[in-house]
């Protein structure tokens, strides 16, 4: 069992490249999930980031698979990303 006090390493370029080639494969919460935390900033710094548009692709393949909050999530990431 792991105590409060271990830490956990991760490597963040690796997750990344996990969550984008999910999103790939067309999984709509990973699209979505994907297109927020790349505009927050979380990816920050690595190589081989997406361009806007296969970011917009994401959450247009993503629209119709989502409920209506889902939409409304989806609508605020397209603002952000004119």
């Amino acid at each position: 069992m792991m105590r409060h006090s271990e830490v956990v390493s991760f490597d963040l370029k690796q997750i990344e490249g996990h969550w984008r080639d999910a999103a790939r494969l067309d999984h709509a919460n990973a699209q979505v999930s994907y297109v927020r935390e790349t505009l927050r900033g979380t990816f920050e710094g690595i190589a081989g980031r997406p361009e806007r548009d296969e970011l917009k692709r994401f959450l247009e393949h993503a629209w119709p698979k989502v409920d209506y909050l889902g939409g409304l999530l989806i609508d605020d990431l397209m603002a952000a990303l004119v």
